[in-house]
């Protein structure tokens, strides 16, 4: 089992390496033009992070997703 994952590993880094040398070959550097992709209002999104830090600090504490048996 080691060696296999030995192996992928190996292989992993060869396939990288391999990548960052073509990438770094590529005069336009592979990458396609920027695109906006946050397409979500502003107030959305604030709403969405303010909910989002209220369930962390809430499962943080013990007062979200404990159950008291």
């Amino acid at each position: 089992m080691t060696r296999l994952i030995l192996f992928l590993l190996l292989f992993s880094a060869a396939v990288l390496a391999i990548a960052s040398v073509l990438n770094l070959l590529n005069p336009a550097g592979g990458q396609p033009a920027h695109k906006k992709e946050d397409t979500m209002p502003a107030t959305f999104r604030t709403v969405a992070y303010i909910l989002l830090l209220v369930l962390m600090v809430g499962v943080a504490t013990g007062w979200l997703g404990a159950v008291n048996v």
